[in-house]
Parts: C-alpha cells; sequence; structure tokens
C-alpha cells in the first residue's frame, strides 16, 4: 500500500475507530433479524435495516432486478424508512456537522452553496436529535 493511503486510512481510523459500525446491543441485533425479508447493515452515520420495497438508496438504481443490498453510496439516512439513527451514530454526524460549518467559512461562496450547506447541517442536526429520542 503506498505510503500516502496508509496515512489516511491511520487518520480515518484515528478519526473513527476502527468500525464505527459495530453491533452494541445484542438483543436488538437479534430482535431486527428475526425477520427473514429484512437485513441489516450497520453503518457510520446510520444503520440500515434494509428492505428493498422502501429502500430510497435503490430509486436512484434503473428496475432491472431488485436489490438484495442497500447502495451505500445512495444512503439517504435522513430519510430513508430503513434508516436507524442510534445514539452511537452521534460523533460522526457531529463531524459532519463541523465539516459544513467550516466551509460555510471558505470565501467566497455562492448563495446556492451557503443554501446547501446550511441545509445539511439541518438535515444532519435533526437527524442527530431523531438518535436521542427515547424508544418507543
Amino acid at each position: 500500500m503506498p505510503p500516502r493511503l496508509a496515512e489516511e486510512f491511520a487518520r480515518v481510523r484515528d478519526e473513527l475507530g476502527d468500525f464505527p459500525g459495530r453491533v452494541i446491543d445484542t438483543a436488538r441485533l437479534r430482535a431486527m433479524l428475526t425477520n427473514p425479508a429484512r437485513s441489516y447493515y450497520p453503518g457510520v452515520l446510520n444503520d440500515c435495516y434494509f428492505e428493498s420495497s422502501t429502500a430510497l438508496c435503490l430509486s436512484r438504481r434503473p428496475s432491472a432486478e431488485p436489490e438484495a443490498t442497500p447502495v451505500m453510496n445512495h444512503c439517504q439516512p435522513a430519510k430513508c424508512p430503513n434508516s436507524c439513527v442510534l445514539p452511537q451514530h452521534r460523533p460522526a454526524i457531529d463531524n459532519v456537522i463541523g465539516d459544513a460549518r467550516k466551509l460555510l467559512t471558505v470565501r467566497p461562496l455562492t448563495s446556492l452553496q451557503k443554501t446547501a450547506l446550511h441545509q445539511q447541517i439541518e438535515q444532519m442536526r435533526r437527524m442527530r436529535d431523531q438518535a436521542e429520542e427515547p424508544a418507543r
């Protein structure tokens, strides 16, 4: 592995930990996995309790065959009904908010860029607050 790439992986590991999408509560995971029609995918900003019929990540794909797995780079964790945002996701969400705030200090920014950054911050705040709501 090239040294520059190894340094970048080390930086990411230091910032996020070895595997931020780890299982914290085995009872919760067991309950989620009892439904054979759905699969569980842990993630950094959210976990995905995947069901292809409601997955927003699949809406951008051509409708050839139903996907058996989520398309992670199309994930919309604040909007998708398959998304499960938990307290352990809060540090990563806070990092996204912090990065967006830093970008707001870059000059010059167009009004569209500012609007997009403010929307991202608000969306991440709502998502973070969802992680803090007590289970019902």
